[in-house]
């Protein structure tokens, strides 16, 4: 890694002279999957070596930084391994490679942070402006209250992102937040109100941005609070650099110093970088000992309860005569009256989020948000928080029969036994993070359901109606067609998508007719054509309100409307002839069986569609 922390992708890029930073599990042998990486520890290290660390000085490399050789300094209690190594092409300089050893309080492996810098061979050949600078600013950082890290590309703070916070600001605002709000908590905590507008300017996401694309390493202001005088620090990333964090900082500063913004750039802001770089490896190191010691005095703590409670209950156990009678002196003699039972307590139930469902016409798009994980899966609980929000779009195009798959066998040379459907699935969705690609079967559950709701048998997504991949993955902004296939003889009514957004449960029902009483059509009137219109007709012949003799065509013509008129009148809905959402809705519930029923209902306006099982406003 070089001082702007820039990791790399490939071996080629390693013998550019970039270095990789890099947490890795020692025991497994591999880096860690969200780098993206093939290489283990190893090779990276190999082709290091070969690259830059001169050939008399290979033995003493491979003797420090084997596998073995960094467990052994871990085992020891040793925190860090570093070595020193000439510069082959320039004798004057000199490069120091420090591998900073950690505990992952998870697996109980060892982790590396790997870092390398340049350095003088002799303090008289070092820069005097850069020697003079390193040492006030590692002075500075450590009087600070407050040390956060700002992810610049999705500004959330998380309380892994406070690594100094001795006021407890995360009393003060609830983590996860946006980085406005967690900006507006340290500016009502630390400065004051009239000069409250001007620090949230000089320090949001936009000015930071701004800084770093005019390249400035480093922004300072300083202001005044009730509690004394403070400055701000913001250190900043390089343009166009892979880790786009910023870091914040809060430190007293003296009462005299003004108020005002002062930018550094070139070796004074790299030195201010590089000693907050050194703040954070620290931090990281005392909190993994910390955890250490607190798991080690807890499973202790653990233990000596258990042996107490054992040792306790055996000497109980041997004087049960003894003790008895000995608590039978302090209790009251029985009472001759029935005692009255005590009232059983009313269980409390824990309330549980509410399932959000939805109905909509199968041919009409439907947009959502869903939440997805770093791994292609939905986020379903909300103390996830490695997750990514994304905009995803879904519609059915059509639904497939056994007479549509009859035609592509016998166009691949196939015998079709006439027992196969398939619903073809449409999907898009945009994201602004890391969710390159999608698998639609991983990150959504989709199933078909038959009228009840009741889920029925179907075979895994395909990208093809036949002879197709499974677990075929979509990029962002791209359009994937999939088909859901499943046996042509169940009642399939629905196609059944569940997704979550903020740990609650969506589920998104997509009705495969074009007559179903769960979902608000646009209505229909005369003049319009269509699959819908020949769905009402039908229903109209159904209930006896039109002659099946005047329904051959898709056209709503004076005698649809005359039938939607008939129909209105029974219903008791004004006849107006064009068929609304709250017509069609209570002409699609209604059967022949209760038809003579529907008539004695009161003309009552229908209920919304939020009232009327969740069902959103889609145009068909």
């Amino acid at each position: 890694m070089s001082e702007n922390g820039t990791s790399i992708k490939t071996p080629d890029s390693i013998a550019g002279g970039s270095f990789l930073k890099l947490i890795h599990n020692i025991s497994r042998n591999t880096l860690a999957e969200e780098l993206g990486l093939d290489l283990t520890l190893e090779e990276a290290l190999a082709l290091w070596e070969k690259e830059h660390v001169p050939e008399d000085q290979h033995a003493l490399f491979q003797q420090l930084f084997s596998l073995p050789a960094l467990r052994e300094a871990f085992a020891a209690g040793k925190r860090s391994v570093s070595f020193d190594y000439d510069d082959p092409r320039d004798p004057l300089l000199q490069h120091r490679l420090t591998l900073h050893l950690l505990n992952d309080e998870d697996s109980g492996d060892i982790q590396c942070i790997g870092k390398i810098r340049d350095e003088q061979k002799s303090e008289e050949e070092k820069p005097a402006d850069e020697a003079v600078l390193q040492s006030p600013y590692r002075a500075v950082i450590r009087s600070y209250i407050l040390f956060a890290a700002v992810p610049l590309d999705r500004p959330t703070i998380h309380a892994s992102h406070l690594l100094r916070d001795e006021q407890n600001l995360a009393a003060d605002v609830a983590l996860p937040c946006p980085y406005s709000k967690f900006l507006k908590a340290v500016a009502a905590k630390w400065v004051r109100s009239a000069w409250a507008d001007e620090f949230l300017a000089l320090f949001s996401l936009e000015s930071l941005k701004n800084a770093v694309g005019a390249g400035k390493a480093t922004l300072q202001h300083s202001f005044s609070s009730d509690t004394g005088a403070f400055r701000m620090d913001a250190y900043l990333p390089e343009a166009g650099a892979d880790d786009r964090t910023c870091y914040l900082a809060l430190a007293p500063a003296p009462a005299d110093s003004g108020n005002g913004l002062t930018t550094l750039a070139g070796e004074e802001g790299r030195a201010a970088a590089a000693a907050m770089e050194d703040l954070r490896i620290e931090m990281e190191m005392e909190r993994a000992e910390t955890r250490k010691k607190h798991r080690r005095g807890s499973f202790l703590l653990i233990i000596f309860t258990v042996i107490v409670g054992l040792l306790g209950g055996a000497m109980l156990y041997q004087r049960v005569p003894e003790v008895s009678s000995f608590l039978n002196r302090f209790l009251p003699l029985e009472a001759t009256a029935t005692p009255v039972p005590e009232p059983t307590p009313t269980p409390v139930i824990a309330e549980t989020p509410e399932t959000v469902t939805e109905y909509v016409v199968f041919t009409s798009p439907k947009t959502f948000t869903a939440d997805i994980m770093e791994n292609g899966t939905s986020r379903m609980s909300t103390s996830s928080e490695n997750f990514e929000a994304v905009s995803v779009t879904v519609s059915v195009p059509e639904v497939l029969t056994p007479e549509d798959f009859a035609k592509l066998y016998a166009k691949s040379g196939y015998t079709l036994d006439g027992s196969e459907s398939a619903v073809h699935l449409s999907i898009t969705y945009t994201s602004d993070g890391s969710t390159a690609s999608l698998i639609p079967e991983d990150a959504f559950l989709i199933r078909l359901t038959d009228a009840d709701g009741n889920v029925l048998s179907g075979y895994q997504l395909m990208d093809q109606p036949m002879g197709g991949s499974y677990a075929a993955a979509i990029a962002s902004g791209v359009q994937g067609e999939y088909y859901k296939r499943y046996p042509a003889g169940e009642d399939a009514r629905y196609l059944l998508l569940t997704y979550y957004q903020d740990g609650v449960q969506h589920d998104l029902y997509f009705a495969l007719r074009y007559d179903d009483p769960n979902v608000a059509y646009e209505e229909l009137k005369s003049g319009d054509k269509g699959p819908f219109v020949t769905a009402l007709k039908a229903k109209l012949v159904e209930l006896g309100f039109l002659n099946a003799k005047k329904s051959g065509n898709a056209q709503y013509n004076k005698d649809t409307e005359q039938a939607v008129k008939a129909a209105q009148e029974h219903f008791g809905l004004e006849q107006t002839g064009i068929a609304d959402t709250a017509f069609l809705k209570r002409l699609y519930r209604t059967s022949v069986g209760n038809l003579s029923s529907s008539a004695e209902e009161t003309a009552a306006p229908e209920e919304s569609p939020a009232a009327d099982g969740g069902d959103s406003e889609q145009q068909p």
